[in-house]
């Protein structure tokens, strides 16, 4: 009997004699409990309580000695570009990207006054264009280039912007980046087109480290993890991004976790190293 059919039994036996069927709810709350513990749903929290605070310092500290270029994609009002500026002090280059006008107003506001820090009020992904994008209301947390996943989360749709939609690629010619450090990217659901849109820079080993988000939004984009894996290749270690800490990710079906939300982390070169990947 192979290692799989014998768990499959052991479980099989756990399972009838513990009684057939349990409760739907205390399934689902023990299903919820282990997705969080992996990180699922985490990503909606405050940067300092989701692990990201604590990956930012981490960064911080491995490139203390050389100057670090960062980009926040779908900054909305700052929160996360006020942390990263927070971690690596006032030598550190940032970008951030926010095409909602309301919401952009408001992250221009808070951080481009601070030292080499720059807002650019359009969107990123795989090619130039115009694009729709949705909203919930002026301002809103929920902001996406797709509009399945408001449905998807039970959101109504009440605000549509037309907004510029470039490449990264691009963009890093015009503000003539020749390095990102760190790409963090948390656009609902487009996460996959903000990197497909960056070929040119990934191939040339030009990003360092890549912070994206992904979930539930990301089945309107219809776009799985194992995209990304396939998209970075194999030069690039994978995390999960938990309150815990990092959590090492090889792919496997089981880990297309499309529960709420949580944060990823892909890294090559020393980082891949320093983080034991």
């Amino acid at each position: 009997m192979t290692v799989t059919r014998l768990r499959a039994r052991v479980f099989e036996v756990l399972i009838r004699s513990a009684g057939w069927p349990p409760a739907a709810g205390v399934i689902e709350r023990i299903r919820n409990l282990a997705n969080y513990a992996m990180g699922a749903g985490t990503a909606s929290l405050h940067v300092e309580r989701s692990g990201e605070g604590a990956l930012l310092r981490r960064l911080a500290e491995h490139w203390r000695d050389r100057e670090v270029t960062i980009l926040d994609v779908g900054a909305h009002t700052g929160e996360y570009a006020l942390s990263a500026r927070s971690a690596f002090g006032p030598d550190a280059v940032l970008h951030c990207f926010e095409p909602q006008p309301e919401t952009f107003l408001t992250l221009d506001a808070r951080v481009s006054q601070q030292p080499r820090t720059a807002c650019h009020s359009f969107a990123l992904g795989d090619r130039r264009s115009v694009a729709s994008l949705f909203s919930k209301a002026a301002s809103s947390a929920f902001t996406s280039l797709h509009a399945d996943t408001f449905s998807m989360a039970g959101h109504e749709v009440t605000r549509i912007d037309e907004v510029q939609v470039r490449t990264l690629d691009e963009v890093a010619d015009e503000l003539g980046l020749e390095r990102i450090d760190l790409l963090k990217v948390d656009v609902e659901g487009n996460e996959l087109a903000v990197l497909q849109g960056a070929r040119k820079l990934l191939g040339a080993g030009a990003i360092g480290a890549v912070q994206f988000e992904f979930g539930e939004c990301n089945l309107a984009s219809r776009s799985f993890l194992f995209d990304f894996f396939e998209l970075l290749g194999p030069e690039f270690a994978f995390f999960r991004v938990t309150p815990f800490g990092l959590r090492r990710l090889e792919y496997r079906p089981s880990a297309e976790i499309f529960v709420l939300e949580a944060n990823y982390l892909a890294v090559t070169g020393d980082l891949r190293d320093a983080f034991g990947g």
